[in-house]
């Protein structure tokens, strides 16, 4: 469809952190602070153009952020975020 390549593993948890679903949207970014890490992917070949992060369900966006964060500390520009499903407002 894009023509990009897909890199699963191209960030990484460093830790296990409460789903998301079960906060309040308030806590929803403290909960992420510092929860990702470059992965293989992109530790072993770093990205040489901007990225697309893909999310499965984009309810606050705090998750995005979180991922986008840590691209952007490595150097990595991020041009955009695709998700699978979003919820409704006020639902999440």
């Amino acid at each position: 469809m894009t023509g990009l390549k897909l890199r699963s593993q191209g960030l990484e948890r460093t830790r296990q952190t409460v789903r998301q679903f079960e906060l309040p949207a308030n806590e929803r970014e403290q909960n992420l602070v510092g929860a990702f890490h470059l992965g293989s992917d992109f530790r072993h070949r770093r990205p040489v153009r901007p990225v697309l992060i893909l999310d499965d369900i984009y309810t606050t966006g705090a998750t995005v952020r979180s991922a986008a964060q840590t691209l952007r500390q490595e150097g990595i520009q991020v041009f955009g975020v695709g998700a699978i499903a979003a919820t409704l407002k006020g639902k999440g």
